[in-house]
């Protein structure tokens, strides 16, 4: 019978990475009330984690960047109050380090697919709807060494609001990911996953 094993590794306290990257994005209307868009984002690469290249980043000598991700939607406003919105985003995982195949966990490469809607409360407030459904990045025989990146849940719905001030825009969010449990196969029989996430977000912008 095979047993798997988890190793609890210890904390080595708030830890602080700097990242550099670029991207690049365009927008068309080509026809009234109709848009389309692309965008690219290259991977964003951090600087080391101190003290977890020793152990759980050991695989990528401490770093864990964000991968390279491009994608392209659509948004559609079918009267004054309404705006809708999808796109198709593409994750590379598999070549950043920390998360893919330059580090312990394995991650896949992922396809995200989103969609949403606006609705204008008034001319300053703004109502807003969305769900996500995206590829698995883990696999079933690669939960144990998920213990500590748990991202297995691929679906979400979230609500939000945003509020027009003279200078500033304020906007909330609410995001709740669906529950998710995976089971371990092969080396990693024993080691289950489950995961549930809530997020709540608040942004300031201002355009100029």
């Amino acid at each position: 019978m095979n047993k798997a094993h988890q190793v609890f590794l210890p904390s080595h306290g708030n830890q602080w990475a700097y990242g550099i990257g670029a991207s690049i994005g365009t927008s068309w209307q080509f026809k009234e009330n109709w848009w389309l868009g692309a965008s690219y984002i290259s991977e964003l690469h951090f600087s080391k984690l101190d003290k977890y290249e020793d152990d759980l980043l050991g695989a990528s000598e401490g770093k864990i960047n964000l991968p390279e991700r491009y994608g392209f939607g659509f948004k559609h406003r079918p009267n004054e109050k309404i705006t809708l919105a999808a796109d198709v985003l593409r994750m590379n995982w598999q070549k950043a380090d920390g998360l893919g195949k330059k580090g312990s966990f394995n991650w896949k490469n992922q396809l995200i697919y989103r969609a949403g809607v606006n609705y204008e409360l008034t001319p300053k407030d703004q109502l807003r709807l969305g769900y996500s459904h995206a590829s698995k990045v883990v696999d079933s025989n690669d939960t144990l060494v998920n213990f500590y990146a748990n991202a297995i849940s691929n679906e979400a719905w979230t609500v939000g609001y945003g509020h027009d001030f003279s200078q500033v825009a304020v906007n909330i969010a609410y995001e709740y990911a669906i529950n998710k449990d995976l089971k371990g196969s092969g080396n990693s029989t024993g080691s289950n996953l489950s995961n549930q996430n809530h997020v709540i977000t608040l942004g300031l912008s201002k355009s100029f």
